[in-house]
């Protein structure tokens, strides 16, 4: 799962997180990402800049790693398209990373 807060002074935290199991062992990778965000309206295009981000990894309930990550460990600036789309009532935004073909769909929050 990925989300984005987007703050009206220009910065924003991404949120990631995802879930593996094997042999009965369920693994999560979480991390929270900060820095500045460009959004240019008029071409659809959101640039990100991170300056921080905190990873953490548990293995069934029980902390594995729990580190910031230095900047070699970061991908600083991020690309993306997105165009905004109403769905029956409800705003969504379908986000795509560059290098990918299918978007991300995000409801809209205000």
């Amino acid at each position: 799962a990925i989300a984005f807060d987007f703050n009206s002074n220009g910065t924003y935290e991404q949120y990631f997180t995802s879930s593996s199991v094997s042999s009965g062992i369920t693994t999560y990778q979480q991390s929270v990402t900060k820095g500045t965000v460009e959004v240019n309206e008029a071409n659809g295009s959101i640039i990100t800049h991170a300056y921080s981000a905190h990873y953490k990894r548990t293995r069934n309930g029980q902390t594995i790693e729990e580190r910031d990550l230095s900047k070699s460990e970061m991908t600083v600036t991020n690309g993306y398209s997105y165009t905004i789309k109403d769905e029956n009532g409800t705003k969504t935004i379908h986000l795509l990373l560059n290098g990918t073909t299918e978007p991300l769909i995000f409801q809209q929050k205000f």
